[in-house]
Formats: C-alpha cells, structure tokens, sequence
C-alpha cells in the first residue's frame, strides 16, 4: 500500500520538515514578541511558558527567572488558555499533519502531540493542591526521601514534635540540632 509519503520525492520532503522547523522557530519568536510582556530586564518568563523564555534568550533577548509562586492558588481556565493554547493548536496540526502523512505514524506520535493537545486541561488540573494531596496519599510521584526520610530528617521531625520546640527559635539553633542528629545517626552505624 503506497501512502502519501511514498509519492513525494525525498528532496521535497527534506525541504518540507526544514520549512517547518524554521516556521516554529519563526512564530516563538513571534509569540515571545507578541504575548510576553516586556521589562525594563527583559522579558518576564514567568508570566510566558519556559519555551518562550529559552526562545526569547536564543535570540538575544534578556530573561528574568523567577521562582514560580508557591502559595496554594490553582490555575484557572482562563490563565491556562492564554499559557498553553499555542500548545495545544500546535498538537492539533501536527497530529493532522501526521494523519495526512501516513496515518500509521499516529501511535508513535501520540505521547508528544497528546501531551500537547491535553496541556490545558493538565495545567489546570495539577495546580491544585487537592490533586497532589491525593496522589501523595497513594504514594505517586514522591522522591526517595519521602518513603525513606534519613535519619537527620526524622530526627529533626521528632526535636519538633516535642514540648516547648514546637516553633524553632532560629536557623542556628535548627542547624545545631540537625548537626547533632547527624552525627547521632553516623554512630549508630
């Protein structure tokens, strides 16, 4: 069974998948230049997605990282909209694109343009602290160090759980403890 890629000519295609890697750059330059807000530093990458801070740094554009917020407000929809609707435009056309193709090549692209197509409601979903919560309770997506905390954690958990240091009164006096804890733990071994 010919499809569709068969009947074009190699060169044509090369030609093809070049135009379109340059088109890509060419609108995240345009997107960066059109949707992220510019600052007497440069551009503000928290307000864009990180794509379009690495784009913007890629041409010599100046770009400010911040660390994300970290209070408990999720995203909402209309937010998720303006970040990640080029996203999921993008995974749209490529999928149909690739559909054009050769409709075969779909299951192996469908990690890469699904994540796309479903980055909205994704975004929304996981910006809730219930969603993370939960996952925790079933033991998804922890570091090794909140199965098996070592030792100066625990330690430096159970110093707090006791009366009257309930609050620490300082770094200094939490690192002293955590010191002590340390080398309580070495000895042990």
């Amino acid at each position: 069974m010919r499809t569709t890629v068969d009947t074009v000519p190699t060169p044509l295609l090369v030609l093809i998948v070049v135009g379109l890697v340059v088109g890509i750059v060419l609108l995240g330059v345009w997107a960066v230049r059109r949707f992220v807000p510019s600052t007497r530093d440069g551009f503000d990458a928290e307000v864009s997605s990180q794509m379009m801070g690495v784009v913007a740094s890629l041409f010599g554009r100046a770009v400010r990282w911040q660390s994300p917020k970290r209070a408990d407000a999720p995203t909402d929809w209309a937010n998720a909209l303006r970040r990640h609707g080029l996203h999921t435009v993008l995974g749209v056309a490529w999928m149909a694109f690739v559909w054009w193709l050769d409709p075969r090549c779909l299951p192996w692209l469908l990690p890469v343009v699904g994540a796309l197509i479903v980055s909205i409601p994704l975004s929304v979903w996981t910006s809730h602290a219930g969603a993370g919560k939960a996952l925790r309770r079933h033991g998804l997506f922890l570091i090794p160090e909140e199965r098996r905390p070592p030792p100066v954690l625990v330690a430096t958990e159970k110093y707090l759980r006791e009366p009257g240091n309930d609050s620490v009164r300082g770094p200094r006096q939490l690192n002293a403890h955590a010191a002590d804890a340390m080398m309580a733990s070495l000895i042990a071994r």
